[in-house]
C-alpha cells in the first residue's frame, strides 16, 4: 500500500531471504536503500546480502558510495577494506583499515588486518606494532563475549615473535615464542605448539645455540606426529635435515630426514616439493651409490636416532 516504506521493504527482504528467495531479497533491500539512503543500517544489510550472494563488485561499489556519506563509519571502512583486498587492491585496503583505526584505535579486526597486510609487505616494524595492539585488545576481551579465539591469539603471538626476530629483537622474540608454546600447551593445540617450536629453533640456531635449536626441532617433530599434520611434519623434517647437515652430523641421518620429508610432501606445492627433492639429490651425490640404499632399508631406525640425538652432539 505504501511503496515508499523503506522499513517495509527491509522486512520483505528478511522474509524473502528466509524463504530462500535470494534475488527477491536483494531487490527488496536495494529498493529500501534507494528509498532511505540516509539509513546506514539498511546499506550495511544490503552490502552483507550482496557479499553472501558472491556479488563482491556490487558490494564494493555500495560501500564506496556509503563511505561518501558516512566517511567515519568503522564497520563500513573495515568491510570495504576486506572487499578491496579481495578484489586485488591491497593499498586501498590498508588505507581503509588505517582510517578505521584513526576513528577507533580499539577496532580489533582492523588492527588484525593491518598487521597481516604489513607482514605481507615485509614491513615487520609496522606489522609488529599492530600485532601488539591486537594482542592487547584481545587480552582485554570480556570472557563471556570473546570474539577472538585462543588459536588466533597464539597465531598472533607467533607472528609478532617472527617480526621481532626479523628486526633483531632476539630476546623479545625468544620470550614471545616461549609464550606461544605455553599458550598452545594450555589450549591443547599441538599444531600451533609445533609451529612455535620450529620458529624458535630457527632463532636459536641464528643465536648460535645449536643444542637448544636441536631440542626445539625434536619437540616440533614429536608434536607433528601427535597433530597428524603431514605437510607440517614434512616441512619440519626437511628443516631438521638441513639443520643436521649444517652442523656436520652424519649424512645418513640427514638423508633419512630429507627422504621422510619428501615422502610426506607428496601433496605439497610442486615448487616446495622440488626444493626438498633437490636437497635430497645433492646429499645423495655426496654419499655415493650404496649409502642412500642402506638408509632406505633402515629408515625408521635412522629417524629414531635423528630425533633422539643428545644436546651434546651439537
Amino acid at each position: 500500500m505504501n511503496p515508499y516504506d523503506s522499513a517495509l521493504n527491509a522486512r520483505i527482504a528478511v522474509a524473502e531471504a528466509k524463504a530462500g528467495n535470494r534475488d527477491e531479497a536483494l531487490a527488496a533491500l536495494a529498493q529500501a536503500v534507494d528509498l532511505n539512503p540516509a539509513n546506514i543500517a539498511l546499506e550495511q544489510a544490503y552490502a552483507r546480502a550482496l557479499i553472501e550472494a558472491g556479488r563482491y563488485d556490487d558490494a564494493y561499489s555500495l560501500y564506496e558510495k556509503t563511505l561518501e556519506t558516512f566517511p567515519r563509519d568503522v564497520d563500513s571502512l573495515v568491510n570495504f577494506g576486506l572487499l578491496a583486498a579481495r578484489l586485488g587492491n591491497p593499498d586501498q585496503a590498508v588505507d581503509s583499515w588505517q582510517k578505521a583505526v584513526e576513528v577507533n584505535p580499539n577496532e580489533i579486526n582492523a588492527q588484525l588486518y593491518l598487521a597481516q597486510a604489513f607482514d605481507q609487505r615485509a614491513e615487520p616494524v609496522t606489522a609488529g606494532r599492530h600485532w601488539e595492539i591486537f594482542l592487547r585488545l584481545a587480552a582485554s576481551q570480556p570472557k563471556d563475549s570473546r570474539i577472538i579465539s585462543r588459536e588466533q591469539i597464539i597465531s598472533a603471538t607467533i607472528q609478532l615473535a617472527d617480526d621481532e626476530s626479523a628486526i633483531h629483537r632476539s630476546d623479545a622474540a625468544l620470550a614471545r615464542y616461549q609464550s606461544a608454546i605455553t599458550l598452545a600447551q594450555s589450549a591443547n593445540n599441538p599444531k600451533l605448539e609445533s609451529l612455535a617450536s620450529s620458529h624458535l629453533a630457527d632463532l636459536q640456531e641464528r643465536k648460535n645455540d645449536a643444542s637448544a635449536a636441536a631440542q626445539s626441532y625434536q619437540r616440533s617433530l614429536a608434536l607433528d606426529a601427535k597433530a597428524q599434520d603431514a605437510l607440517a611434519e614434512g616441512f619440519d623434517w626437511f628443516n631438521y635435515g638441513q639443520f643436521l647437515r649444517r652442523h656436520q652430523l652424519p649424512n645418513d641421518l640427514a638423508y633419512a630426514c630429507l627422504l621422510r620429508a619428501e615422502n610426506l610432501l607428496g601433496t605439497a606445492d610442486p615448487a616446495q616439493l622440488q626444493t626438498v627433492q633437490t636437497a635430497r639429490r645433492q646429499l645423495k651425490s655426496e654419499m655415493g651409490k650404496k649409502a642412500p640404499e642402506a638408509v632406505q632399508k633402515d629408515l625408521p631406525a635412522l629417524l629414531a636416532r635423528a630425533t633422539n640425538l643428545p644436546a651434546g652432539s651439537f
